[in-house]
């Protein structure tokens, strides 16, 4: 398997991430990251945080706990759905929140979602 296939899976991926872009989308913060050589595009969805520690900003690195967005369970009625169309992919929310990925963003790795920050808020930092 090749160095850009194993990216696909949907094993957590933790460490240092470097946050290089914040985007929002409807309820939800797009989160760029870099580590290794590769981007991350990180879901979160937008809430209010009464006690924010560490609030996630530019140009700062944060140890993110990644899992694919396609692993995501949601709650009663709600629904995700991926779909890929030639060099686009995208994860529609709802049937009314669609993120996607194109080529032109360079080297993504996916679509994913941290554990560890609600919002734009990191939770549990040691």
């Amino acid at each position: 398997m090749s160095s850009r296939n194993s990216t696909d899976s949907n094993n957590l991926r933790e460490g240092a991430f470097e946050v290089y872009k914040i985007d929002s989308i409807d309820n939800f913060y797009l989160v760029y990251a870099k580590k290794d050589g590769w981007g991350y595009k990180i879901l979160s969805e937008k809430s209010n945080v009464k006690q924010c520690k560490k609030l996630v900003s530019l140009n700062e690195k944060f140890d993110f706990k990644l899992r694919s967005a396609k692993e995501v369970t949601v709650g009663a009625g709600d629904s995700i759905r991926n779909v890929y169309l030639f060099n686009v992919s995208c994860l529609v929310y709802n049937d009314t929140t669609e993120i996607c990925i194109e080529h032109k963003e360079g080297l993504i790795a996916g679509l994913f979602i941290a554990d560890n920050i609600k919002g734009l808020c990191l939770q549990n930092e040691k």
